[in-house]
């Protein structure tokens, strides 16, 4: 049965936060229509209804292509501090942006904050600009 502590947890994961919610909203406004996004897969859905713009995968895996391959090259991509695999990633997924949430900072995907595609975004200003940040989500502008 539910205690008020698991259906507040489950509401959790159902929802956006208020944070991920307005970064969407700006997206929405401030990027192409045609923009492909990258982030945790389970933001996918917020990103293809809040902001309306692609990802590169979601949870419903089913329906995108090759989606063994995208799972493991979003890993890659993810966890690589090498500037030309990510770039062969970027091009080849034709990624536009990339949404950060402090929920992936912290656990869901890096434990550090210089670890993997964080170190590139904060180092190769050649290769990403932040274009938004607030309340700990940050939206990064891929350059090439």
């Amino acid at each position: 049965s539910f205690t008020p502590r698991k259906l507040s947890s489950l509401s959790k994961s159902l929802y956006p936060s208020d944070e991920l919610v307005r970064s969407l909203e700006y997206s929405r406004v401030r990027t192409n229509q045609f923009s492909v996004f990258l982030s945790y897969y389970k933001y996918g859905a917020f990103i293809n209804t809040i902001a309306n713009r692609k990802t590169v995968y979601d949870e419903f895996f089913i329906y995108a292509p090759d989606v063994e391959a995208r799972f493991i090259d979003m890993n890659e991509l993810f966890y690589t501090r090498n500037e030309e695999k990510a770039i062969i990633y970027l091009k080849n997924y034709r990624i536009n942006y990339i949404l950060i949430t402090p929920e992936m900072k912290n656990g869901l995907i890096w434990h550090r904050d210089d670890e993997g595609l964080l170190y590139l975004l904060q180092n190769k200003d050649k290769l990403f600009r932040r274009i938004y940040y607030k309340d700990g989500v940050e939206i990064w502008k891929v350059l090439i």
